[in-house]
């Protein structure tokens, strides 16, 4: 977690507190994940993406499935979440895509600031 300055009071700051997040969705192609985390990192939603081939079983409409299909670790923060889950939904190929975020309690702190920098000031 780190602290961003908002306003400058006399000799004080007040501070926003900046969680970080590991948001995660599946996509069913390679080539889907990464067109889509481009997407994201071009918009400034997302510091790095992660592109993972693996093996999903689920249930749906009652029956059981099973699929290969490539999963994304993508780093933002509390603050971009709306968007970057808006922005996925938007371009994603799935009905009901997955779009879930694990809150960070502890990382490094230059990692913090990197992703914090990364993702400041994103577009939609």
């Amino acid at each position: 977690m780190r602290l961003i300055p908002l306003i400058r009071l006399g000799l004080f700051f007040i501070y926003k507190r900046c969680v970080m997040l590991l948001v995660l969705s599946t996509f069913a192609t390679k080539l889907e994940a990464q067109r889509i985390a481009k997407t994201l990192l071009a918009k400034k939603l997302i510091a790095c993406a992660n592109i993972v081939r693996c093996d999903s079983l689920y249930a749906w409409k009652g029956k059981m499935k099973s699929h290969p299909e490539h999963i994304a670790l993508m780093k933002t923060t509390d603050s971009n979440f709306p968007k970057l889950e808006k922005a996925i939904k938007a371009m994603h190929s799935y009905k009901v895509p997955e779009v879930m975020a694990i809150k960070i309690s502890k990382a490094s702190p230059a990692y913090s600031k990197w992703v914090s920098s990364c993702t400041s000031k994103s577009t939609k």
